[in-house]
């Protein structure tokens, strides 16, 4: 049976390390997810994002790991797409969904990570959970915003609780850095993100992935149908199962989620809809 990964659509999520950088430009220069225990030892390790950070003015010093909790590892484990990972010592770039859950929490560290991405203008982030690798060359602006809670440590000490967050990008991965420059007082300019450098993806494959997870699968479901915000996600385990490029699945992903493409399975008598739920025709 293929890895079923976790959703990391933001649009999608319910709403329900140690802090290094703060108000500083930083660049990713690798990501994975692993399980990590935390100071209570009596509690299972938990799964977590890492993401290895460096400076953007001073890129050749050692990198920091910031991690950033995923949730329940109940239902959240990390995989390499071929296998789950149960050990705190494996790394994995996708994060599996184990459990009853299909969308990371909002409220997990991940989710705010990714909503400060959206709001950044960052665009999809469905293909986060599948492959964080992808992360790998963004420059952001990081920042530390105080929640209003806190937490006890290890040592007993209240500690104030902080949510690591982007509130600026600086370079999607795939652009060259360039040099802070403050901008001019008198002439402030809104600065545009840039987009990633485009990856050639066989759209012919992302296409026959798309019809034909959702067609095998309505056919599986027979009378019940399917609730069509769940179509992405059976491209997705398909995609998975079939060992087919990370890229392929995502674009797949995206696909199945498009009036254009939902309305030309209606037409090409691939499927129907009515109410929303779409069935085998």
């Amino acid at each position: 049976m293929g890895i079923k990964f976790a959703n990391s659509n933001y649009e999608d999520m319910p709403e329900g390390g140690v802090q290094v950088f703060d108000d500083v430009d930083v660049k990713v220069v690798d990501a994975w997810f692993a399980l990590r225990e935390g100071f209570d030892k009596s509690k299972p390790a938990a799964p977590h994002m890492f993401l290895s950070l460096v400076p953007v003015e001073n890129q050749d010093v050692d990198p920091s790991n910031q991690w950033f909790s995923a949730g329940n590892p109940d239902f959240w484990k990390p995989t390499d797409g071929q296998q789950v990972f149960e050990a705190v010592d494996q790394r994995g770039t996708g994060l599996a969904a184990v459990g009853s859950q299909e969308a990371i929490s909002r409220t997990s560290n991940v989710g705010k990570l990714i909503k400060s991405f959206v709001d950044a203008g960052y665009g999809a982030t469905s293909g986060i959970c599948v492959d964080c690798t992808e992360l790998v060359g963004l420059e952001f602006h990081i920042i530390q915003k105080a929640t209003g809670d806190s937490w006890t440590n290890a040592k007993g000490e209240s500690v104030k609780s902080k949510d690591t967050l982007c509130d600026k990008i600086i370079n999607m991965p795939g652009d060259a850095s360039e040099p802070a420059t403050p901008a001019k007082a008198e002439k402030p300019k809104r600065r545009r993100t840039k987009k990633a450098a485009p990856v050639e993806i066989d759209a012919s494959a992302v296409e026959n992935l798309a019809e034909g997870a959702i067609t095998e699968a309505l056919k599986a479901a027979g009378e019940e149908g399917v609730v069509g915000s769940a179509l992405s996600g059976m491209v997705q385990a398909k995609g998975v199962s079939e060992g087919l490029p990370p890229n392929v699945t995502m674009a797949a992903m995206e696909m199945a989620t498009t009036a254009e493409f939902l309305q030309k399975g209606v037409d090409s008598k691939w499927w129907v809809v009515e109410d929303g739920i779409y069935f085998s025709e």
